[in-house]
């Protein structure tokens, strides 16, 4: 009986150890590649205003004003492109733009 009563008690601490064990920690290291640089493969999407880079001493969050300033540059440039080609310009000169930085 002793026996019985022994594997009981030690199956039941066993199990309540097993409940109250905290989970393993995530892993959030970097993936690395064969030569030690960080692996940036995958897909990224691009259709975003936030820059992948920014200048140092640059905040990394943006106020609204300064985010409504990036948007209205942003859309004021796409309607600049969308502008349809002026056709009464000047037919460039012979031989090229006519200055030195188009030399062959």
């Amino acid at each position: 009986m002793r026996v019985v009563l022994a594997a009981l008690l030690v199956t039941t601490i066993f199990q309540a150890a097993a409940q109250n064990a905290k989970p393993a920690a995530k892993s959030h290291a970097i993936r690395r590649m064969s030569d030690g640089h960080p692996d940036l493969q995958g897909t990224y999407d691009v259709a975003t205003l936030t820059p992948m880079e920014r200048l140092p001493g640059v905040s990394l969050i943006l106020t609204k004003e300064q985010a409504a300033a990036v948007e209205g540059a942003v859309a004021q440039a796409k309607a600049k492109g969308d502008e349809p080609i002026k056709g009464e310009r000047s037919v460039p000169p012979a031989g090229g733009r006519g200055d030195s930085s188009h030399t062959g």
